[in-house]
């Protein structure tokens, strides 16, 4: 079976709402149309860097325009599945991102069934992959997110 590889990038957008601090998910429709909640994410176009695909597609899944991004704050995860008799083998990198306006858009509903904004326990219970609850608690886990430095 061949193998491809595969790069994406995405944010993982928190807010700070009152004491808690709450992280927007996407609802998922993935290429074989299950469903399942996720970070915001996707492929580079010609040209960018990652942090303008990550800025990118928050904006296309979700309609967030304003993000401060903190690069230097990049969490990992790799894993591989099957699509069409061929082996992907995916790395995707997320930069955290500090949103200041909760207001969402779904403006890509054949990509996206739901947007929300959840605590981190209860993103921890949602996300389906093992990988993404990793990131999320390493991104819950950085120090001073909202802070000026």
């Amino acid at each position: 079976m061949q193998i491809t590889y595969d790069e994406s990038f995405g944010v993982v957008p928190l807010l700070q709402d009152g004491t808690n601090t709450k992280v927007l998910l996407v609802h998922q429709i993935g290429r074989r149309g299950d469903v399942f909640w996720t970070l915001p994410k996707g492929h580079k176009e010609a040209d960018e860097t990652s942090e303008a695909a990550a800025l990118r597609e928050l904006r296309e899944e979700t309609g967030i325009q304003s993000v401060i991004l903190k690069p230097e704050h990049q969490f990992s995860m790799q894993y591989q599945f099957i699509f069409e008799s061929q082996t992907i083998d995916k790395t995707v990198t997320f930069f955290l991102g500090v949103v200041t306006n909760q207001l969402t858009n779904i403006t890509q509903p054949e990509e996206i069934a739901a947007l929300g904004w959840f605590t981190k326990q209860v993103a921890l219970e949602k996300v389906s992959h093992a990988e993404v609850r990793r990131v999320l608690e390493e991104a819950f886990a950085v120090d001073n997110i909202f802070g000026t430095h």
